[in-house]
């Protein structure tokens, strides 16, 4: 990808995208575990299979009541981190979020002993709060005017 284009997918990102980190709950284990996410909706299905071969991860076609269907692309993990290592620099909303994410993956990927510790989940922790402060709405307990 040249610059222009990732310059253009940053663009799009920052209006319609969102970068989370999910829980998500394994059988046979006692705490959750912590995902990286990236996805961007938006009607138009070119630009969500534009963004499938740019960058991987998957596109779903969802509909809603009383409300224009939509297509959604998603990416986890390290293909998250991929995504967002590229886009980051032309990021410009999103940017905060976005380098939370990349520590988070980072985090993750260095510290992938089988036997965590309570200090790696209260990191994991830690990463998964500021990213859902970071994208908190107005009336949620998150949310606080600066």
């Amino acid at each position: 990808m040249n610059k222009e284009q990732l310059a253009y997918a940053a663009g799009l990102f920052d209006g319609e995208g969102c970068v989370s980190i999910n829980k998500v709950t394994a059988k046979g284990y006692k705490k959750p575990g912590f995902q990286l996410r990236a996805s961007i909706s938006m009607t138009d299905e070119r630009m969500m299979m534009q963004f499938q071969e740019w960058f991987y991860g998957g596109c779903q076609y969802r509909t809603r009541p009383r409300a224009k269907d939509y297509w959604m692309w998603v990416v986890v993990a390290r293909g998250a981190r991929d995504f967002l290592t590229k886009v980051e620099p032309y990021l410009v909303i999103k940017k905060p979020q976005a380098l939370v994410g990349i520590e988070f993956q980072n985090y993750r990927d260095n510290n992938q002993s089988q036997n965590k510790t309570q200090e790696y989940w209260d990191r994991e922790f830690e990463l998964y709060e500021q990213i859902r402060r970071g994208n908190a709405r107005w009336g949620t307990e998150y949310y606080q005017s600066t």
